[in-house]
């Protein structure tokens, strides 16, 4: 959390999609959140269907690709 709390005026948040809908649309949009200690992606996938229904999550910390601060030390 301090590693977050020290990287927060760089950390940026990104938005694709409607802002607004019509009451019972069905509108996607997607985001992300990034930093030097973190990526959260939310991303709704279309496939055919009903985007509600299935939705791409992720959290990552890039520092730490693969355990390498585990494996560290």
């Amino acid at each position: 959390m301090a590693e977050l709390k020290a990287d927060i005026n760089e950390t940026w948040f990104a938005w694709s999609g409607a802002a607004t809908a019509a009451p019972g649309a069905n509108i996607t949009a997607y985001y992300r959140i990034q930093g030097s200690h973190l990526v959260i992606v939310y991303a709704p996938q279309r496939l055919g269907g009903d985007p509600s229904m299935h939705v791409d999550t992720m959290y990552r910390d890039p520092t730490n690709d693969y355990g390498k601060k585990l494996f560290a030390k």
